[in-house]
């Protein structure tokens, strides 16, 4: 039984280093992007459920300017 319980904890155990080997590994590859385009690797993490404001007003911001060059094509005729 003993032995059981010995392979359960050492089978978590490797799932663990494993995990946190991956989580490290995608950190530095993010740390790595940020550090070359000088931008944040994911803008929107930082902003946590605010990010979806911003999404919505980039969106009505680029809506908005395709109505702008709608218009302007349209007056020039």
């Amino acid at each position: 039984m003993t032995e059981i319980s010995r392979t359960v904890s050492t089978a978590l155990q490797s799932l663990r280093q494993r995990e946190q080997t991956s989580r490290l590994a995608a950190e530095i590859s993010d740390v790595s992007k940020e550090v070359t385009t000088g931008l944040k690797a994911n803008p929107y993490d930082d902003l946590g459920h605010r990010s979806a404001d911003a999404i919505a007003i980039r969106m009505q911001i680029t809506r908005n300017d395709g109505f702008l060059t709608s218009n302007a094509l349209l007056d020039r005729r």
